[in-house]
């Protein structure tokens, strides 16, 4: 067992400052600094991906029942809510593909770093629109 402690050049009695000593600290740094956190873009991503999917689908299903009623404004609300719908759930596929393929699923940017900096993009994500 090595001391390693260099804090004010103290070290304790079985403490030898030589190659060694100064590797595990040097080790011990890089360990400290090369940590691997979960990309949380991806995350916000792949939930707005099936956010705005399911509100693709829902709108097409709600503007599949206008089509038969009060023609012809019923008809002229159920054929739009069924494109608005599609491009919807189309919007969610791509973003969903984009999450998978496209995005680091691994940062080396903490959680606190990623929470204080991308929460707008979190919401743009996320967002139904």
């Amino acid at each position: 067992m090595r001391d390693i402690n260099t804090v004010n050049g103290y070290c304790g009695a079985y403490c030898f400052h030589d190659q060694i000593t100064s590797q595990s600290y040097e080790l011990g740094e890089n360990f400290l600094e090369k940590e691997v956190y979960l990309n949380i873009n991806l995350v916000s991503k792949l939930i707005g991906s099936v956010v705005k999917a399911y509100t693709g689908v829902e709108a097409i299903k709600i503007s599949t029942l206008l089509l038969g009623v009060a023609p012809p404004f019923g008809t002229i609300f159920g054929v739009a809510g069924i494109i608005v719908g599609s491009t919807q759930v189309g919007r969610g596929f791509y973003q969903w593909y984009d999450a998978v393929f496209n995005t680091p699923w691994t940062t080396s940017r903490s959680y606190e770093e990623q929470l204080n900096e991308d929460w707008n993009e979190w919401f743009r994500n996320a967002g139904p629109f």
